[in-house]
């Protein structure tokens, strides 16, 4: 099996959308499978990066970069990490940045909040600037070595249109994986008359595709409702335990307060919209003012690339005495800081007519071993159901009285106690879940060799599993 993948963003870039990809094509091509990536060059300026020495499985399979055309790169990059990375970290990237105060920043950062003002979703995204690069690459790449099989990793929405286009000059079996919703969805924020015609590009586009591949239940059914009798396979979000070593025991160390703070943490993205941080920070503040004694035995540290926003949040809640901005940290660095956490804060999205959004980052959390605090958006939720239903945290919401009583615990030496099911996290092995899809795929390629013209294609979910071969 021939299997071209087709994503955004593929390590060595720091960005979690990189890592579901990434490991769906070691595992096809461990299992046999014949792969070549296609991606945006990942040595970009501005881009954050990790050590290519931690991807042992790079060379086991063909990456091809396409670049965005001439008058999109430079407006695509978001540029470098703010600040310097540690001593002994590697930099992020290996160009000089322009100054932050410079006419050139100014207006990048002028263009960038134009159209993100406009709210047009994927219409003015500058990722369409890789889509006419991209689908060249995959026309020359198919005359030299003719794939059966195309997976496109959403988002940005490029990746599918980019399949649809290839589609339409090449026959292969297209599924379509989303890691997010597209119209009417949590990755792009648009308003009338642009969300209207954002979910017809997406039925027109993805109506192409062979197989539908997604996240959670509820993504499922959202897509089952908009391309009704379309095959959706359930594919979570998980992680690689090779990469990550053994789970551990989601208790932390022994707290004395009176030797050392109290150590949470938080690494990821920061969305005022939906990714809001306010409630813990209405806490901590609270706390101080209630319990200074115990508040000042605390320490939050913050490890993302949105840091102007963090530091606008800490300069309004004048916090800074015990929220610490971690600064930039490379993929290992982020782990090592997880599993020595006192407890790692998660921030759940908070758009109630949205479910079913169950990052990347929440795995990494559920295999630390630490006690997850997750705060924002609804307890019942099904990032918070699976967090405290597994006996991995707990659960708050926007409640920040009862944060502010978790955070005096901690201070007083007593965490939450937590009783993980260890049984949860064989169901989010990276391994399995690409053989899964892997045998669904063959499933599918096989049921057309044998259906008559015209017949519709198995529900993955219900066909049985298939060796997979070149």
């Amino acid at each position: 099996m021939r299997i071209l993948l087709i994503a955004y963003d593929f390590p060595p870039v720091n960005r979690s959308a990189a890592l579901r990809p990434y490991g769906l094509a070691r595992h096809w091509a461990r299992a046999g499978a014949d792969v070549t990536v296609l991606t945006t060059p990942r040595g970009r300026p501005g881009l954050p990066v990790n050590p290519a020495s931690m991807y042992s499985d790079l060379d086991t399979f063909n990456i091809i970069e396409a670049d965005h055309q001439p008058w999109m790169r430079w407006f695509s990059r978001t540029g470098a990490p703010e600040g310097k990375p540690p001593a002994g970290m590697n930099a992020p990237a290996t160009h000089t940045p322009a100054r932050p105060g410079s006419p050139v920043v100014r207006i990048k950062r002028a263009g960038q909040a134009a159209v993100r003002a406009a709210k047009a979703g994927s219409f003015l995204c500058p990722t369409n600037g890789w889509i006419r690069p991209a689908v060249r690459a995959g026309l020359d790449l198919h005359r030299r070595w003719p794939y059966d099989v195309v997976v496109s990793s959403f988002g940005p929405a490029a990746a599918h249109l980019i399949a649809a286009r290839l589609r339409h000059q090449i026959p292969f079996f297209w599924v379509a994986d989303y890691r997010d919703l597209w119209g009417g969805g949590d990755l792009f924020e648009t308003r009338w008359p642009f969300r209207s015609w954002e979910i017809a590009l997406e039925k027109r586009t993805v109506s192409q595709a062979d197989m539908l591949s997604t996240i959670s239940a509820p993504f499922v059914g959202y897509l089952q409702q908009r391309f009704p009798g379309k095959p959706v396979l359930l594919i979570e979000n998980g992680f690689d335990t090779e990469d990550l070593g053994p789970a551990g025991t989601a208790q932390p160390a022994a707290i004395d307060p009176a030797s050392r703070k109290v150590r949470l943490v938080y690494t990821g993205a920061l969305a005022l919209a939906h990714r809001n941080p306010d409630p813990l920070f209405a806490a901590l503040s609270t706390l101080r003012l209630r319990r200074p004694d115990l508040a000042s035995k605390i320490e939050i540290v913050f490890h993302t690339t949105h840091r102007d926003l963090l530091r606008s949040i800490m300069d309004r809640w004048q916090l800074g005495d015990l929220v610490r901005d971690g600064g930039y940290l490379n993929r290992h660095q982020i782990l090592q800081v997880q599993r020595e956490a006192d407890g790692l804060i998660f921030l759940d999205w908070n758009n109630p007519e949205i479910r079913g959004i169950l990052t990347g980052k929440l795995f990494e959390y559920l295999h630390a071993g630490v006690p997850i605090l997750s705060i924002g958006g609804d307890v019942h939720s099904d990032a918070s159901e699976l967090i405290v239903r597994h006996g991995y945290g707990v659960a708050f919401g926007n409640d920040v009285t009862a944060i502010e009583h978790c955070l005096e615990s901690y201070a007083s030496g007593h965490p939450p106690v937590c009783h993980p099911d260890p049984a949860l996290l064989q169901r989010f092995d990276r391994k399995e879940q690409a053989a899964r899809f892997l045998a669904a795929i063959q499933a599918a390629l096989d049921s057309r060799a044998a259906r008559p013209s015209g017949a519709p294609f198995p529900d993955p979910a219900t066909a049985g599993p298939s060796p997979a071969g070149h």
